[in-house]
Parts: structure tokens; sequence; C-alpha cells
């Protein structure tokens, strides 16, 4: 459970939120160094206008990637690739957001935002105490990927 917790939040912790280019049109497909092009579009459905991803067919992709210490790293892009879809989807007052431990997608003001991510940081930091008996983060990260069988 805590490294499936890590994966989610699988981000250095150092970083203040950060909107995404509002601009930013969600990419077809992920390329990544490694493994073979993931195209994202053709694993996408809309459901009453809205993306919905087969995640199955990204787990079997993500688990190609070598060597193993970047899955994190994929699965995050990923996500944020599924984000900008909705995004999308969801209209221009939406914006993504993101520190270095979580993204944020909502149509809450530029403060408010902000201070959800830093109150999902401190609530991942508490729940990885609450498992592990550990006082950070970096540790979880470091136990390994969800995506290794």
């Amino acid at each position: 459970m805590l490294t499936f917790l890590g994966n989610i939040f699988a981000r250095s912790q150092n970083g203040a939120a950060a909107s995404l280019d509002a601009e930013a049109q969600p990419v077809n497909e992920i390329v990544v160094d490694g493994a073979p092009i993931f195209p994202l579009s053709g694993h996408l459905s809309l459901h009453e206008g809205y993306p919905i991803l087969d995640w199955g067919a990204v787990y079997e992709w993500a688990v190609t990637v070598q060597p193993d210490s970047r899955h994190s790293q994929v699965w995050t892009e990923v996500e944020k690739a599924w984000l900008l879809h909705m995004r999308m989807a969801l209209g221009p007052q939406f914006r993504l957001r993101q520190t270095n431990a979580a993204f944020l997608l909502s149509s809450l003001e530029g403060h408010v935002a902000t201070a959800t991510l830093t109150y999902m940081e401190r609530t991942l930091n508490r729940v990885v105490a609450l498992l592990d008996g550990k006082r950070s983060i970096d540790h979880a990260l470091a136990l390994g990927c969800p995506l290794r069988q």
C-alpha cells in the first residue's frame, strides 16, 4: 500500500504550486526513451463528453519502460496528459496546477488552489507517517514503484 501511495504522489518535495500553461494542449501519444510510443488517444474513450482512460493499458505499457526506476516518471506523464484532456472537456474555467507531489484540476482561484495543494501534500505526509512510521514521503518513494511485480 505504501509503494502504491508513493507512486501516485511520486514527485520530489520542493516546489510551490504552479499552474500549467492555460494554452497547453493535450498530447495524443506519450513518448519515453526506452519504451514504445504509447498511443494515448487510442486508449481514451468519451463518456458523456469526458475522457476515460484505459488504465489497464497504461499499466501494461508502463511496465515495459526500462529501467524500472523510471516507472514513476512515466506514470506521472500519463496522468498529466490525461488531466490535460480532462481539462479541455471541463472548459476554460478549469486549470491544471501541480506541485512536486500532486496535480489539481479545478476551477479554484489561485490562492485557494495553492492552499488545496499544500493540504494535499501535508495529508500525504501524514498518511505515509501513519502507514510506515516515517515523517517523510521521500522514504516512501524510495521503497519503489508498485508497477514492479
